[in-house]
């Protein structure tokens, strides 16, 4: 799907015949398409030499500098993207993810010429001693870090009232389907730069709902992994309990192939959702006049396996306590996880306080959210979220053990359930994008199954 069809509203004549004109100059990169590349093709014309790791990254660069100023996707690029695909040692061509460039949320640490700082120009000066884990295993892979994307600042945990994917580093991210540009975050910038083409894929992290909300509102994959599948050493912290790096992409063989390498399962099978006739789906059921063609076109390769499910399942009454036992639990825990984050950088001073004095009279003027830190602390707060988790785990498993379903499907309107209820579980979920919804903006549907399940989620 061009996103081109849908940006082009957001902006005037002017800037929309701009666009057409970038678009339809760098839409191809030495002869090749790029729109909608996936790894397996950029391998095969790596095979035959149509084109190279440097080719395609010096594409994707291109792209970045003229379009990054419609979006800012992108806060930085690396100065030594070009310089690292001219040195990758010749053992990395038979890796997943040779010559494929990536770009990283802003909050996941490189050890590079780039500055890691969840959009903050507080942590400048935390200069991190490590590449993240996640960063190690993509490099291992044989992966280009494009660059870092725009993101809510601080993953916007620590500000009230500042919109979705605004930071002070890398400004507002835009969206390239919704007249009002609403991205959803935290990982705003990574799920545009992938809509929009800039890279191959990105990587983002998640707390609550920080993948999967924007690949939502940016028609893309995203997972989730399993709590504890994916390392989240290195990634500027909100609740070490919480926190886990995924994948966003354009295809789901590409999601499979980046996750298989950051959780160390890879596999070389290709993904189908229509190959699924050893599947049993719970479909949580949506009123007929929210549904779309194309959610419906997705549902009959699902008919005979689906079941549909009444969309009170969930209680309200357990989502209110839940939502707010996560805002709980990240107040209690970010201060230990930002200090021990901050152990690992070059400027070991920073501290929750020193946030909030950077923070005066600059775009963001409050970070509001860190009094409540600071009065957790002076309490010496811990938060248990054992009550929650039972309570979120029990709804879904009795659904998925009751019924012999393999996964749970929530679309449109009850996405939100499937975003708490997994979080504070800490189990996977998933985001297929679906085209357009009935109000013509971006659609999307989450599943999420039970840890582990091989058939369906197996990270």
């Amino acid at each position: 799907m061009n996103f081109l069809t849908f940006f082009l509203s957001l902006y005037s004549v002017s800037a929309a015949n701009k666009l057409r004109s970038i678009d339809a100059r760098l839409g191809k990169c030495h002869g090749i398409e790029i729109r909608e590349l996936t790894i397996n093709q950029a391998h095969k014309y790596f095979k035959s030499g149509s084109l190279t790791p440097e080719k395609l990254t010096e594409c994707y660069l291109n792209r970045i500098k003229k379009m990054n100023p419609f979006l800012n996707a992108v806060i930085e690029v690396n100065p030594d993207a070009l310089k690292i695909t001219k040195t990758l040692p010749e053992e990395l061509k038979t890796q997943p993810l040779y010559g494929i460039p990536i770009l990283v949320k802003d909050n996941i640490a490189t050890k590079d010429k780039m500055n890691t700082t969840a959009g903050n120009p507080a942590l400048l000066s935390a200069i991190p001693n490590d590449d993240a884990e996640v960063v190690q295993r993509l490099r291992s892979a044989g992966a280009i870090i494009l660059g870092k994307a725009n993101l809510s600042e601080m993953s916007g945990f620590l500000g009230s009232g500042v919109k979705a994917g605004f930071s002070t580093r890398g400004g507002q991210t835009k969206n390239p389907y919704l007249e009002s540009g609403e991205v959803a975050g935290s990982s705003s910038g990574s799920a545009v730069a992938v809509s929009a083409n800039l890279a191959i894929a990105a990587l983002g992290t998640e707390t609550s709902g920080s993948l999967n909300s924007p690949a939502r509102l940016n028609s893309i994959f995203t997972l989730k992994s399993t709590y504890g599948l994916v390392s989240s050493k290195g990634v500027i912290p909100i609740a070490s309990s919480l926190d886990t790096v995924g994948a966003m992409t354009r295809s789901a063989d590409d999601l499979k192939i980046i996750a298989g390498v950051l959780t160390g399962k890879l596999t070389r099978s290709k993904c189908s959702f229509r190959n699924s006739n050893k599947l049993k789906v719970g479909i949580i059921n949506i009123p007929k006049e929210k549904s779309n063609p194309t959610f419906d076109k997705f549902k009959s390769s699902l008919e005979n396996s689906m079941s549909i499910i009444p969309s009170d399942v969930f209680s309200l009454n357990d989502l209110d306590y839940i939502g707010a036992d996560i805002d709980a639990t990240r107040l209690a825990e970010f201060p230990s996880a930002l200090n021990s984050y901050i152990k690992n950088t070059k400027n070991t001073k920073i501290t929750v306080k020193y946030l909030i004095d950077q923070k005066k009279g600059g775009p963001i003027s409050s970070y509001d959210k860190l009094n409540d830190v600071l009065s957790s602390l002076s309490c010496n707060n811990t938060h248990d979220i054992q009550k929650s988790q039972a309570l979120a785990r029990k709804a879904i498993d009795d659904l998925l053990e009751k019924n012999k379903f393999d996964a749970l499907l929530l679309p449109g309107d009850l996405y939100v359930f499937g975003i708490v209820y997994s979080v504070i579980a800490r189990y996977p979920s998933m985001t297929i994008p679906l085209g357009l919804d009935y109000k013509g903006f971006p659609s999307a549907d989450r599943i999420t199954g039970i840890r582990h399940k091989p058939k369906f989620i197996g990270y």
